[in-house]
């Protein structure tokens, strides 16, 4: 995981809070990945040996 995190309720809800809020007002044709830089990775998935952070 790039950010090193799990994410919450309020990073999405603070996605959401923007796109319906007037600060989106000029956004067209985009995807907004909410997903702490997940799909920035080019490799193999490598999450099963990191060690987990909840337990």
């Amino acid at each position: 995981m790039p950010i090193k995190r799990h994410g919450t309720v309020n990073d999405i809800a603070s996605a959401v809070r923007f796109l319906c809020g007037p600060e989106s007002s000029w956004i067209t044709g985009i995807v907004l990945s909410v997903d702490g830089g997940h799909h920035l990775r080019r490799g193999p998935d490598l999450t099963p040996f990191v060690p987990g952070s909840e337990g």
